[in-house]
């Protein structure tokens, strides 16, 4: 309400009300949620994570992370978007989810999203081989842009290390914003960020025009705008 600024926080805990399992004392299990606050700090949408993350690679040195140990999965019939918002109408996913294209593809063409998002905290091994490929293969197949805030560096408390590369990826695949990985130190937003246009016509053109979709004068009438940081991935 201060900056009058919409907010996408995830993923945020919340009780599910699913005891679980051999917990000493009893507790319920939480729920993986994408919050989506608007400028007059209302809750504008939940969504809860379907896909939950489960890995064991302990026996080779990696890590352990049990998701559905302590998580519940949201209702798998769930297909979130908030309409009328500046960037235009925003689907709401969380991390893992991105490997199922379905939920994407549901969010774009029977929901009306514009601009796909999904906050996530990939790990440094699997970030550094899919994170870009897969947010692109999203965008590129939804024809949309796709913004992912990722979280980075060393946490949970200091057992986990995060890839990081919050990023904005446009229509065509390109990756317009990338804030880098764990050695970047304060990654920050230049004074000349801009707003990328998603020209609806180029979507329907035979190929890619790279400089169309950066010239803001090229676009006439609604547009969908995104944060432009002009930083080099890592």
């Amino acid at each position: 309400k201060e900056h009058g600024v919409w907010l996408s926080l995830g993923g945020v805990q919340e009780d599910s009300g699913v005891p679980m399992e051999g917990s000493d004392p009893p507790k319920n299990k939480v729920n993986n949620s994408h919050v989506l606050i608007d400028p007059q700090g209302q809750v504008a949408s939940v969504y809860r994570k379907i896909h939950l993350f489960d890995v064991d690679l302990s026996a080779t040195g990696g890590p352990k992370l049990l998701e559905s140990s302590f998580t519940n999965p949201g209702d798998p019939n769930q297909a979130n978007v908030v309409p009328e918002t500046p960037m235009g109408s925003l689907g709401l996913a969380i991390c893992y989810d991105m490997r199922f294209p379905y939920l994407f593809q549901r969010l774009r063409f029977e929901k009306g999203a514009d601009v796909l998002t999904a906050p996530s905290a990939y790990t440094v091994p699997t970030g550094r081989a899919h994170w870009h490929a897969l947010l692109r293969s999203r965008a590129i197949e939804n024809q949309c842009f796709m913004v992912a805030a990722a979280q980075v560096g060393r946490h949970w408390p200091g057992k986990r290390l995060s890839y990081g590369h919050s990023i904005i990826i446009d229509p065509w695949g390109a990756v317009v914003a990338d804030l880098g990985g764990a050695s970047n130190k304060t990654p920050v937003v230049p004074e000349d960020a801009t707003l990328v246009p998603l020209d609806e016509d180029m979507l329907t053109a035979p190929t890619p025009d790279a400089e169309k979709v950066n010239d803001e004068e090229s676009v006439e009438g609604a547009f969908v705008g995104a944060v432009v940081v002009n930083l080099t991935p890592e």
